[in-house]
């Protein structure tokens, strides 16, 4: 049974507040033992149901105006800490990764939107919210070497799982510094490449018989969104000059990536 009826996207956002905001707050709430058994199997099927609408809602908020992108970004945060106080972290890991992504996507998008402009400012104006992401060279790739290089510094310094990037924090501003980029093109850069290399993961971790295996094992959820991903090409969004010069980097990219997931990613 679905707990979201049918309406406007910001009226089904609402809902999707209700359930964590009431786990949080419930003096009653089941310790993470307990929801793992029987009584937690209709919660762990609403939080599903849930993600299902604000997975389809979120997917969109990315290029949505900010006053609805906001709200979105709010619900993903509620929902994860909803999987967190319900006790349900190891059967939504991948979903609640995707959820801090996006949300901390959307924030730092509108943050940049939204500031006021000060007597500092510098007079270059920074490129627009819109504005197409530097294409892929190869120093390009260097600067997001440096910049994921700084990330992980921060990260392990902070003991944080993930650093901030907008231009108005001094992380993200740090980050950027050290990419040699500015904050914004560094972003769009990094979630290209980011993307890409945990798409090129997913191909590698469940390729051959062996990895056939792996995927048919995985729980339905998780094995749905593999199979998403598995239908499509990681490259497909770059140019085929993009493509030659991030597939030559790929034998050191890929450690990189594994150590930044070593650090971001949250375990029971």
């Amino acid at each position: 049974m679905s707990i979201l009826p049918p309406g406007p996207v910001l009226q089904r956002v609402g809902l999707l507040l209700v359930l964590p905001a009431a786990l949080a707050g419930c003096d009653a709430t089941p310790s993470a033992p307990a929801m793992a058994g029987p009584a937690g199997a209709p919660l762990a099927e609403a939080m599903e149901a849930s993600w299902g609408r604000l997975d389809e809602a979120s997917r969109q908020a990315t290029s949505a105006p900010c006053d609805t992108a906001a709200a979105i970004s709010l619900a993903l945060d509620g929902w994860v800490n909803g999987v967190e106080a319900a006790g349900l972290r190891s059967r939504f890991a991948t979903q609640a990764a995707i959820a801090r992504h996006r949300a901390q996507s959307i924030q730092q998008r509108c943050t940049d939107a939204t500031a006021p402009a000060t007597a500092a400012a510098p007079v270059r104006q920074a490129p627009s919210a819109d504005a197409p992401r530097p294409a892929l060279s190869d120093a390009v790739i260097d600067a997001y070497v440096r910049g994921m290089d700084e990330e992980i510094a921060l990260m392990r310094a902070s003991g944080n799982h993930f650093v901030s990037l907008s231009a108005h924090d001094a992380q993200g501003r740090q980050v950027a510094a050290a990419a040699g980029l500015a904050p914004a093109d560094y972003r769009r850069v990094r979630d290209a490449l980011q993307k890409l290399l945990y798409e090129d993961m997913l191909h590698a971790r469940y390729a051959g018989t062996e990895g056939q295996a792996r995927l048919s094992r995985l729980e339905r959820h998780k094995r749905d969104h593999a199979l998403e991903v598995l239908a499509r090409d990681p490259y497909a969004p770059l140019s085929a000059d993009e493509r030659e010069t991030v597939q030559a980097r790929m034998a050191a990219l890929r450690p990189l990536y594994t150590r930044y997931m070593e650090l971001a990613t949250v375990g029971d």
